[in-house]
């Protein structure tokens, strides 16, 4: 850090060591006012629409002196006690409103509703939950129906409830009236399910004892969809997997395969031998290859809101153009493990993460937009003709770049203030007309005022 700071100009001047920052994370760690008044800023700014993209992450530690890690589900595999992250993004601007922190071991339900306690205040209590694949088990949506959770989550076909309904209803996927509006390639339709859960009592209440099995119909709605682009994608996969496997078996690498392909092959292949002694035969399995081939193309969301099935697919859609700023919390923002040694400490260090991923995600935003308008210059008549030129070539440039790239193209600037007697000079390295129209065209205040290296600091 005190090295960069040598790099890079920032508003604190002192050199940031071990010590100022362990005990920055410590002083917000026990502010509990400034981190909520920052989350209610974000929501009142970021907060458009009625949907939250909600990602569960677990993060592994060493410390024994963090309450929060526990033995629990670990997405990292390593077998360390975790803490469970909770961020929540708003659907309708891509940016992160607000984060939970969670024992590694609790339920993935219990996490939804303890957080979305935590930040009832923010007036966002009762939006629609948006989550992956991994809350679709019949136990998890049972489990938000009871809490009164309105969710919208992908769903597996492969459920035996799911699959009975799409089987029901593919004709329904057929027609040109399920064809979605703004894509081409998918069908589309919703169909209104009752389905029915068993859950364990976890309290008495009347004749119901504490352990008794209940079971409840409850209305969903599921959304059916064909991707007619994937089917061939799909298929062209089975092939190559199947081909790939016959061939590796008739050269007698059997015990060479994993146990995945082991099985793989167990289900779709037929392997005998031609005499004693005589060479494998390996045959496809038609019966499995076409029963696999039957759902290729095919797959859900389900909701307990009724709405319609485009508008929940692109909700989702939303939802996994994000995914990449739930990966940047770990990756980019050091989130793979704890680093610190005590939960009050933990706490201010993920509030300064959050803080650097709600300015990452503004930056995408910035450069999203900066994208559309140097596109919709391309046929601006009003620019003159080398002004056209000089942002067709910025747009071909940033096209080509992602956020990584980019904040590594400005950071390799350098300014460097040479002083003698009487005499002092800046010089600048990396400083082109390109970089330059890309901070004007981007909107930094004082853009005029600032050197390169200042601008290449907001950036970084």
């Amino acid at each position: 850090m005190q090295k960069w700071q040598f790099l890079h100009p920032t508003p604190y001047a002192g050199p940031i060591s071990k010590d100022v920052y362990h005990d920055l994370f410590e002083h917000l760690g026990l502010s509990e006012d400034i981190v909520q008044n920052y989350f209610r800023a974000r929501a009142d700014r970021c907060h458009k629409g009625d949907a939250i993209a909600f990602d569960s992450s677990t993060i592994s530690s060493y410390s024994r002196h963090i309450k929060e890690t526990r033995q629990g589900f670990n997405k990292a595999g390593d077998g360390l006690d975790t803490v469970k992250l909770i961020t929540l993004f708003d659907l309708a601007t891509h940016q992160p409103i607000a984060f939970a922190r969670e024992p590694g071991n609790l339920a993935d339900v219990s996490g939804i509703e303890n957080a979305l306690k935590k930040l009832s205040f923010l007036n966002i209590s009762k939006a629609k939950i948006v989550t992956d694949k991994g809350y679709y088990s019949q136990n998890n949506i049972g489990q938000m129906l009871r809490k009164h959770i309105k969710f919208l989550t992908a769903v597996s076909i492969d459920l035996t409830w799911v699959n009975r309904y799409l089987q029901e209803n593919k004709s329904g996927l057929e027609t040109a009236s399920s064809l979605c509006p703004w894509d081409f390639n998918i069908h589309g339709i919703t169909v209104p399910v009752n389905v029915e859960f068993t859950y364990q009592r976890q309290r008495n209440r009347g004749n119901a004892a504490k352990g008794d099995s209940v079971s409840e119909t409850r209305r969903l709605y599921l959304h059916l969809y064909l991707n007619r682009q994937r089917v061939g994608e799909d298929e062209k996969r089975l092939a190559t997997d199947l081909m790939t496997l016959k061939n590796d078996i008739e050269m007698g690498l059997w015990d060479d395969l994993s146990e995945t392909a082991q099985r793989k092959a167990d289900k779709y292949l037929k392997i005998s031998r031609l005499g004693r002694g005589g060479k494998l035969k390996v045959t496809i399995n038609e019966d499995a290859y076409a029963q696999a081939r039957r759902d290729y193309g095919y797959f859900a969301l389900v909701s307990n809101k009724a709405g319609d099935c485009f508008e929940a697919l692109r909700n989702y859609r939303l939802r996994e153009k994000i995914e990449e700023a739930f990966k940047d919390t770990k990756n980019r923002l050091d989130g793979m493990r704890t680093r610190v040694w005590d939960g009050d400490t933990l706490k201010g260090r993920m509030f300064c993460q959050f803080v650097g991923l709600g300015y990452q995600c503004f930056l995408h935003m910035k450069i999203k937009e900066l994208k559309e308008k140097l596109q919709s210059n391309l046929a601006d008549r009003s620019l003159a003709q080398k002004e056209r030129e000089q942002r067709a070539e910025l747009l071909k440039w940033l096209d080509k770049q992602s956020m990584q790239s980019l904040i590594d193209w400005f950071d390799c600037i350098e300014l460097t203030n040479l002083k003698s007697e009487g005499v002092s000079d800046t010089q600048r390295s990396g400083d082109t007309k390109r970089g330059r129209l890309f901070f004007r065209l981007l909107g930094v205040p004082g853009f005029e005022e600032k050197t390169q290296s200042q601008l290449t600091a907001i950036i970084v």
